[in-house]
């Protein structure tokens, strides 16, 4: 606590590995989209989060939260190629076996991170964006059983996906991908009513 006791901060800093990690991953077989999961191996993940609370008022108090994480495939020199990888973009043979291709991704970003959404597809990358949430309350001070808050969630109703799909299979290897949109990625707003008992 600083400033008075207004102000509060709280940093966490965290390493963690992982060994024989498996994440979800889609695929188009037989003309249908499926999720399969994929084993990747060794993972690192670090990071660092801020969280602050300052009391601006007797009755008024903002808080907000930041993180910087990073999540890195450490091992994975066989993972599937994504679809119409090329060899210049990194799908070679795998040997032994005809027509068994790979690409290695030791060292890249883990899928669903902050700069990749499907695994190691270029034409699945969205850039960095930033979410503003607002929200401003009324809690009844005796019993604290009463509270009304209005909020707006995505202020600057920022655009994003939940997740990119490579369909390229369903249409001949025609480019085509689907994305799944989250009700966030759409500015909305709302009054919530609480009742404590």
């Amino acid at each position: 606590m600083m400033f008075d006791r207004r102000l509060q901060l709280d940093l966490v800093g965290f390493y963690t590995e992982y060994e024989d990690y498996q994440a979800q991953n889609t695929e188009v077989i037989d003309d249908e989209v499926v999720l399969v999961v994929t084993n990747v191996g060794q993972l690192e993940t670090k990071g660092i989060e801020i969280d602050a609370n300052v009391l601006i008022g007797r009755d008024l108090r903002l808080t907000s939260s930041i993180a910087r994480i990073e999540a890195n495939i450490q091992d994975y020199p066989n993972a599937d190629c994504y679809r119409n990888q090329t060899l210049l973009q990194g799908c070679l043979p795998l040997a032994p076996g005809p027509n068994r291709f790979a690409q290695d991704l030791s060292g890249k970003p883990l899928n669903n991170s902050p700069d990749w959404k499907v695994l190691q597809n270029p034409g699945a990358i969205q850039n960095g964006y930033g979410i503003l949430n607002l929200s401003a309350g009324i809690l009844e001070n005796s019993s604290g059983r009463y509270q009304m808050t209005l909020f707006v969630n995505n202020v600057f109703n920022q655009d994003y996906a939940a997740a990119i799909i490579d369909l390229s299979a369903l249409y001949l290897g025609d480019t085509a991908y689907m994305q799944l949109l989250p009700r966030n990625a759409r500015r909305y707003s709302g009054l919530r009513f609480r009742y404590s008992f």
